[in-house]
């Protein structure tokens, strides 16, 4: 019942991976209602795995290698609940010598997958590697964080057994670069949804209320993250808490129900890990009390438009 996430490398030690993981946790924990999420307290080093040197000249990392690490490496082991394995990193990967690079791979089989953040920087075209990223704009950052966000639940759901989405525009579609016009898509369609719900249903029961608690938990990560930074924050947040908010009202069209439902998963709330704060020089800016400053939404049932 657990999904067990191994940082690899130094790369999650450096300020920017540290900014990165306890937000990507929490989300994962509210993506997957009644999985625990647990984090190797100890990176796995890359030193016996397999490299070449990429584009940019950053080393890039064979994930074969990686995967025979997540099976075989005693610290992984000990975790006897984990469900999967997910190996992340901030380094650049790769799955052959056939191949210039892959965003993540599973294998669901094994339930191991690995999955990387370093090309969904907005500066790794420019030779900077992303533990050196920290100038970031506000607005990039967060644009950054919310393609890390797609891949890790993207590669998580894969664990579950659930194969690449080719009936909506969906999270769980396939990704052929940063010019696929599905990459943007945050969450799942009804078919992939179902399948999720499905695989958790021995640890959540399930039903429209708790669908709602979902969603409330994975709006309130986001909200979290966003806090202090609302006025910057990229069109594409506001749109996801957008959807978030407009999938409970579909789900519980009547709005006493809704809010018992809200009010019922504030009481009860999902087990989320601990927020770890940031430096208060790393988050500039007041705290607005909406996302007023945002332009309008776009309709309903956006995400339910077909894609082929």
């Amino acid at each position: 019942d657990t999904i067990l996430l191994c940082p690899l490398g130094a790369s999650f030690k450096s300020p920017m991976g540290a900014r990165f993981l306890g937000h990507l946790e929490r989300f994962c924990a509210a993506f997957f209602p009644g999985m625990a999420i647990q984090v190797l307290p100890k990176p796995l080093s890359l030193k016996a795995v397999s490299s070449r040197e990429n584009e940019v000249g950053h080393k890039q990392y064979l994930i074969r290698d990686i995967m025979q690490m997540l099976s075989s490496d005693k610290e992984v082991l000990r975790h006897r609940r984990a469900f999967c394995k997910l190996g992340i990193t901030l380094e650049d990967i790769y799955p052959g010598e056939e191949w210039n690079f892959v965003y993540g791979q599973a294998n669901m089989l094994e339930r191991a997958g690995v999955f990387s953040f370093a090309r969904h920087s907005p500066l790794f075209s420019e030779g900077v590697h992303a533990t050196d990223a920290d100038g970031l704009a506000e607005e990039r950052l967060l644009t950054w964080v919310r393609s890390c966000r797609h891949t890790m639940v993207h590669e998580a759901v894969h664990m579950l057994g659930i194969k690449h989405c080719v009936h909506f525009r969906c999270l769980m579609n396939g990704n052929n670069g940063p010019g696929d016009t599905c990459t943007g898509v945050q969450f799942l369609c009804p078919v992939c949804l179902r399948k999720v719900l499905f695989a958790l249903k021995a640890l959540d029961p399930g039903g429209p209320e708790a669908l709602v608690a979902r969603y409330e938990a994975m709006k309130t990560v986001l909200l979290e993250h966003v806090a202090d930074r609302v006025e910057r924050a990229p069109w594409s947040v506001a749109k996801d808490i957008g959807w978030l908010e407009r999938r409970q009202e579909q789900v519980l069209p009547d709005p006493e129900a809704r809010r018992a439902a809200v009010a019922a998963s504030a009481a009860s709330p999902l087990s989320l890990p601990p927020i770890e704060q940031e430096p208060a020089d790393a988050r500039p800016g007041r705290r607005p009390s909406a996302l007023k400053h945002q332009p309008p939404l776009p309709a309903a049932g956006e995400q339910r438009t077909c894609s082929r």
